[in-house]
C-alpha cells in the first residue's frame, strides 16, 4: 500500500508524494505529482545493469501503477533508461512504453534490465530476451545518476 509521505507546505490537505515499501527487496517505490504528470521512481538507485536484478517486487508495482494511471487518463508511459544495457549510446533513452488508448502497455518496451528481471524464472530465452548483463559487469556505467523512472502526461486534444 502507498503510504503519503509529503503534502504541500500551501495545501496541508494534498499529499504529493507517496511511498511504498518493499521489505523483500529492501526498496521503495516513491510516486510523486510534479507538473501535471505522475513520476514513479525505485529507491536505492538503478546505477548500473545488475542493480534491477533483485527488485522483481518493485518493478512489478512501478510498472502496475504507471499501467493503471495512464490507462485512467489516457496517458503515456516513458521510462528513462540512464545505465549502459538499458539504453542505447552514452545518454539517458525516453522509452514509450505505452500511449492510452492506442498503445497499451507492453513489456517489449520496458528497459533490458527490468525485462529481464520480470521474465526471471520464466525461461528469458524462450522469450528472445538477451542479456547484455555480463557485459555490463565487466564495464559499469559512467556518469549514470539517478534511477529510470515514469513520467506519465495527460494526452492533449489536437
Amino acid at each position: 500500500m502507498f503510504k503519503p509521505v509529503y503534502w504541500l507546505p500551501s495545501k496541508p490537505d494534498q499529499a504529493v508524494n507517496w511511498e511504498r515499501v518493499i521489505p523483500e527487496e529492501g526498496t521503495i517505490v516513491n510516486a510523486s505529482l510534479t507538473d501535471g504528470s505522475l513520476e514513479l521512481n525505485i529507491s536505492p538507485a538503478i546505477s548500473v545493469f545488475a542493480h534491477h536484478h533483485g527488485k522483481r517486487l518493485a518493478a512489478s508495482v512501478y510498472f502496475e501503477i504507471a499501467a493503471r494511471y495512464a490507462e485512467k487518463v489516457d496517458g503515456r508511459v516513458v521510462q528513462r533508461a540512464t545505465v549502459v544495457g538499458c539504453k542505447a549510446g552514452e545518454s539517458p533513452q525516453e522509452l514509450i512504453i505505452a500511449q492510452y488508448p492506442e498503445l497499451p502497455m507492453n513489456f517489449e518496451r520496458i528497459c533490458n534490465g527490468f525485462r529481464e528481471t520480470l521474465l526471471e524464472g520464466c525461461g528469458s530465452a524462450e522469450h528472445g530476451i538477451e542479456s547484455p548483463h555480463e557485459q555490463v559487469r565487466e564495464k559499469p556505467a559512467h556518469g549514470a545518476e539517478g534511477n529510470p523512472y515514469i513520467d506519465w502526461q495527460r494526452l492533449r486534444s489536437a
